[in-house]
């Protein structure tokens, strides 16, 4: 029984690449086992279904041959291997061969792979020159340019997915569309890096400044006797709180609001205290209303805010970095002071104000109301801000011009008197730069000449024929396509794999460097590896590899309802989102075992996001690592809160939906589409109530069952969390069958007061289930170690997926012995992250076109 296990939660081991099944059989006898053994079983097994007039499966075993003559035949014998080995084959209502048979063949299906491994070797077949990705593309121009912080990607079309990633070269088309784009995000780059005053047209001044009291803040002191003698000036009290300038006046008590005139990292100082008010938190918001922003409001902070006095402020600071689109906005407490009050009374911000308002013939009973409910509420709090202090940006402050500005224009404080010649000479440094090699004079001529016609023919100033020659250049074959030519790398070659693989972006001036001197193999690549990783822009693989590998660019596609899921927000989104890539980062940099994917000891959270999932203990806004208790329900990729999201539609789970996503991301063995050829069956599912019940009737039709036998189990094991990533015991609902119930919920961090549920409980969430080989699970601790048996499995998808972002391919049957050695190699590491991107990166796939 062991032999035909059904590998459904294992995928498949070395099987499926055709190496490690058994020790080769001596080459002279392979025919003869083919014709004595394997063929006969192919006959009575196999070719009944896949033949040349049933094509089953889209091929035809009627006039199979013995060996591995070309890359076609190894793919499929590949995929019998596979489907044999899996339990696929032959089908559960068909004689089931004997052990000693399936051994047979999976032997001589092994040998004849190993072989043919051999032969194929560095045949990828698959010589396609890539085009930079938008995102390669933004991070490019930003190395270039020297501007970290620039934003260009949204202007070009997205990229076409394939196998999960958008960098494969077979599937980066280009059109006029993207052409304008290119144009488009390199005219934003060459105005960005400058820094001429629009006016004047000189070097403008540097924006570095210290602004105190920008908002005409309150006086150093607040008391009651300043509070009454400011409502006695105004002769009448119509005004529930201390009236301007003495408090910030505000239904959330926003009380500061900066938008910056440069772009930059700017240093915000705090001095202040509640006034009348318990503690309470404050959160520091970004809003950006750029129309191209990606994220139009994210928190950069969270803190707490304590009663204090002029004698006894706090001091808070914040660095953060702003565009001119951005503003940050620092909002206290949650409840406003005037909720429940008349809409007229939150409109008052002066006395004044109020007077004229009830001058108008308002009736006599509502104007004394007012006075009633001003004089209750007299004695509301303030969040008091005794100074304020912005700095920025800080970038300016140690070299101005900036980089940026002097790479391309030198230190001429005039922008028409920069001349021909240094407009020249900027363009002849940037050329290797932008081409990432050497470059002959001849390669530069184009270009020059372009920007000497725009001078001497066309009168153009030197500053604008220079933003003409980095157009044309940045747009060319030379730019926008990796130049790698075909079969073994050259140096060069190799270190814009590297550097496109780890950074998405240009390799760096020390990186060319050591691919000109020889150094990128053996122990120089690795230690150029290690730097590479140590470089922030390494976090280019979060941002890119693990969200398409987990499909976390799709966060957006759906909300979760509003009524199901009040305590979803768009900041718990960004949370969850920052949860993975910190949990991702941490793996890389300790080099943990890939295991960790699947089931972890610790988390990565923060206060907000670990009330969000029940974990008690964690306070304040930055993410750190947490330890998990067995009752906290979480641990490993697999139930973070973004994969949970991005796996459902916003209103409920689907088991089908997130065993089809565990079955392709986590253990590398995707299930085919669902098949359409005639007539399409519909399973009769009259009478089920429950989606167990519906997905049991529907395994009964034969042309489902050999997928969802492996797909619904999986996808029960992550029952237990709702469409918003929470734990769950029950089904919410907002239908007439629901059971009503009383609870409370936090919308938000900083809030101090919790909101009733409008949903209703339903059913017990379903959950456990039963795999094809008869192994059982009753929740998702014990289906976590199952797969955790299963590390090989794990591992290898990880293998795969890395190698098939990092060569910008998919990967076909060639590749399979590499994959096999890399994991050999990082085997003693337990398969540590960190250890696979090192045999990634001396793999032979990944040095080979």
């Amino acid at each position: 029984m062991k032999s035909l296990r059904l590998l459904c939660i294992t995928a498949v081991s070395a099987v499926v690449v055709g190496v490690c099944i058994s020790a080769d059989a001596a080459e002279s006898d392979h025919q003869t086992r083919f014709a004595e053994r394997v063929q006969p079983f192919v006959k009575k097994h196999c070719v009944g279904c896949h033949n040349d007039k049933d094509l089953e499966g889209e091929f035809s075993l009627s006039k199979v041959t013995g060996g591995v003559k070309t890359k076609q035949q190894a793919v499929l014998w590949q995929k019998i291997s596979k489907a044999i080995s899996l339990g696929d084959m032959p089908p559960e209502d068909e004689p089931r061969p004997d052990v000693a048979e399936l051994s047979e063949v999976v032997d001589w299906i092994g040998q004849s792979l190993r072989v043919a491994q051999r032969e194929f070797s560095g045949q990828s077949g698959q010589v396609v020159m890539r085009r930079l990705g938008r995102y390669e593309y933004e991070n490019t121009l930003r190395d270039l340019f020297q501007l970290p912080r620039l934003s260009v990607a949204d202007l070009i079309p997205e990229d076409t997915k394939r196998h999960a990633f958008d960098n494969n070269g077979l599937a980066l088309d280009i059109g006029n569309a993207h052409l304008k784009g290119y144009m488009d995000a390199v005219d934003i780059a060459i105005d960005e890096a400058g820094v001429w005053d629009r006016r004047s047209g000189r070097v403008g001044k540097p924006p570095y400044a210290t602004v105190k009291n920008v908002y005409g803040l309150i006086p150093q002191k607040i008391d009651e006797q300043a509070y009454e003698d400011d409502l006695a000036r105004h002769g009448q009290k119509l005004n529930a709180t201390p009236p301007l300038p003495y408090a910030r006046r505000s239904m959330y008590f926003n009380s500061f609001n900066f938008k910056p005139r440069t772009t930059g990292t700017y240093r915000i100082r705090l001095k202040h205290y509640l006034h009348r008010l318990d503690e309470r938190l404050a959160d520091a918001i970004v809003k950006d209303k750029s129309p191209t922003a990606k994220v139009k409001s994210r928190v950069v902070d969270v803190f707490k805010v304590l009663p204090g006095s002029p004698e006894q402020p706090q001091e808070y600071t914040l660095e953060v970095y702003l565009t001119t689109t951005q503003s940050l906005v620092i909002t206290v407490g949650s409840t406003p002071p005037t909720a429940g009050l008349p809409g007229w009374y939150q409109r008052f911000k002066t006395p004044k104000e109020a007077k004229a308002y009830f001058a108008k013939g308002r009736p006599d009973d509502e104007y004394q109301q007012a006075l009633k409910i001003i004089e209750e509420n007299k004695k509301l709090g303030c969040w008091a801000i005794m100074s304020e202090t912005v700095e920025g940006p800080l970038e300016d402050k140690e070299q101005w011009p900036p980089a940026s500005h002097v790479a391309l224009f030198g230190q001429t404080p005039k922008r028409d008197d920069v001349t021909e010649d240094e407009v020249l000479k900027s363009l002849e440094a940037f050329i290797p730069q932008a081409f990432r090699r050497p470059v002959e004079p001849e390669e530069m001529i184009p270009y020059l000449n372009l920007v000497r016609s725009e001078i001497q023919q066309y009168k153009a100033k030197p500053y604008k024929a220079l933003e003409v020659g980095l157009r044309a250049l940045l747009t060319s074959p030379s730019v926008l396509y990796l130049q790698e030519g075909e079969g073994k790398l050259d140096q060069i070659a190799l270190a814009s794999r590297l550097s496109y693989f780890l950074w998405s972006s240009t390799p760096d001036a020390t990186l060319l460097a050591d691919a000109q001197a020889g150094r990128l193999h053996g122990d120089g690549l690795t230690k150029t590896v290690e730097r590479m990783l140590g470089d922030p822009r390494s976090h280019a693989l979060e941002e890119r590899f693990l969200t398409l590998w987990l499909d976390l660019d799709m966060i957006d596609d759906t909300n979760p309802d509003a009524v199901l899921y009040p305590e979803f927000t768009d900041t718990i989104k960004q949370l969850m989102l920052q949860e993975t890539k910190l949990f991702f980062r941490y793996m890389l940099q300790e080099n943990l075992s890939t295991l960790n994917v699947v089931d972890s000891e610790f988390v990565m959270l923060n206060e907000e996001l670990a009330r969000y999932y029940g974990i008690e203990g964690v306070e304040g806004y930055h993410f750190r690592k947490v330890a998990l208790k067995p009752s906290d329900h979480r641990g490993g990729m697999i139930t973070h809160g973004s994969v949970l999201k991005v796996t459902a539609n916003g209103t409920e789970t689907s088991p089908v939906l997130r065993g089809v996503w565990l079955l392709d991301r986590i253990l590398g063995t995707p299930v085919p589409p669902p098949p359409v050829a005639p007539p399409a069956i519909t399973p009769d599912t009259r009478g089920a109530v429950t989606v167990r019940e519906q997905l049991a009737l529907h395994r009964n039709v034969q042309s489902c069952n050999a997928c969802h036998r492996k797909i619904d189990p999986l996808g029960f094991a992550l029952e237990s969390y709702d469409p918003a990533g929470s734990f769950r015991d029950f089904y919410r609902t907002t239908g007439e069958a629901g059971k009503p119930i009383k609870a409370k919920v936090y919308r938000t961090l900083r809030e101090d007061r919790m909101w009733p549920v409008k949903y209703q409980q339903g059913r017990d969430v379903e959950i456990g289930g039963q795999f094809p080989d008869g192994e059982t699970f009753s929740d998702i601790t014990e289906f976590k170690r199952l797969l955790v048996k299963q590390k090989e499995t794990v591992a290898r998808n990880v293998v795969r997926q890395l190698l098939t972002y990092a060569i910008g391919r998919e990967l076909d049957f060639a590749d399979s012995q590499a994959v096999e050695e890399i994991m050999k190699t990082v085997e003693p590491s337990d398969y540590g992250m960190r250890s696979i991107i090192h045999s990634v990166t001396q793999s032979q796939p990944f040095q080979t076109k």
